[in-house]
């Protein structure tokens, strides 16, 4: 990974010898980040850097520099339907929007997630889908290094480049159908309200905190509460290396999933049964049908190098795999 290298000569002048004491120890943080060997001391340096930061700035940060190709997820969060790869919608006839039909997602009231031993988790609001993962951690990227609860201001056309769309050839800008994907998409992440229960910690949060938009002068800006540091604390986050997720062609929303619950895991040998996928990855048709999309995932992840010797096994029952 390409870590920048901190230079302490970089410290305002006018800044207070307490805070650059604590801004010092965090910057030398970083700098063992910057020059871990392997994403396991990189995560160790990072985690290492989230209280410095906390202290230094009385609200909170992100400290995760590093570079454009990769983002951090909570892994509690990857391990469940939160973001569903499958869509959970209104039974019904579409609803008309614009020049498209689209049918209402489903709304959740309180609804416990299914989940790993060890974590319980229940969950308000709209369904979200992968699309909203990549939204989520792209804001996640975004907010590094700014104090949380402090407005985050972005052009929202660096979201939609992010995602490798491409503007009009005629206009040289998105049209408003894009603008409008997004929008949803963190009206969605605001109103989603996660309540989380592990070993070591119990938290009530909001994804997104807020975010407004001036009509007059098109100036855009959400907000991350201070409280959506909670899962990344105790080393329980992991890189998603966005380059490989850009590549991914076939069975999109399944691979996504399976990439984001992969690297939540360590790297070696990973044995884990279809019957415990398919519950947390909420995927409510026939097994027969999960097991086809599951493979044609996995093989679409063995072929942008994120998995390696997958296998089936125990009558397809199970599957194996290594992080490469």
């Amino acid at each position: 990974m390409n870590l920048p290298v901190f230079d302490a000569r970089l410290v305002p002048v006018e800044v207070e010898a307490e805070e650059t004491n604590v801004l010092l120890k965090m910057i030398g943080r970083m700098e063992l980040a910057a020059k871990a060997k392997t994403e396991k001391q990189a995560a160790e340096a990072l985690q290492d850097a989230i209280p410095a930061a906390g202290k230094r700035s009385g609200q909170g940060q992100f400290p995760f520099f590093l570079d454009d190709d990769t983002a951090a997820l909570p892994n509690h969060l990857a391990r469940t339907p939160l973001f569903s790869p499958v869509p959970w919608v209104q039974p019904g006839p579409p609803i008309k929007a614009g020049r498209w039909e689209r049918h209402e997602r489903i709304r959740h009231l309180r609804v416990k997630l299914a989940s790993p031993e060890g974590v319980a988790m229940w969950y308000t609001g709209e369904q979200l889908d992968m699309t909203d993962q990549d939204v989520f951690m792209l804001a996640l990227k975004f907010a590094q290094s700014i104090d949380l609860g402090t407005p985050v201001r972005r052009n929202r056309s660096e979201f939609l480049k992010a995602f490798g769309w491409k503007p009009s050839s005629k206009r040289g800008s998105f049209g408003t159908s894009a603008y409008q994907w997004l929008d949803e998409s963190f009206d969605r992440l605001t109103s989603a309200k996660l309540s989380t229960t592990t070993k070591r910690w119990t938290s009530h949060l909001v994804l997104v905190s807020s975010w407004i938009q001036d009509d007059q002068t098109r100036e855009w800006e959400f907000t991350l509460d201070r409280k959506i540091l909670q899962p990344f604390q105790n080393d329980e986050f992991s890189f998603v290396d966005l380059e490989k997720r850009g590549k991914i062609a076939k069975r999109v929303h399944m691979a996504k999933w399976l990439q984001s619950y992969a690297v939540s895991h360590q790297r070696g040998l990973h044995r884990v049964g279809l019957a415990n996928l398919k519950e947390w990855c909420g995927y409510r048709s026939p097994m027969r049908k999960f097991r086809e999309t599951l493979r044609e995932a996995l093989d679409e992840l063995s072929r942008v190098d994120v998995l390696v010797n997958i296998e089936f096994y125990k009558n397809e029952t199970m599957v194996k795999w290594m992080r490469s």
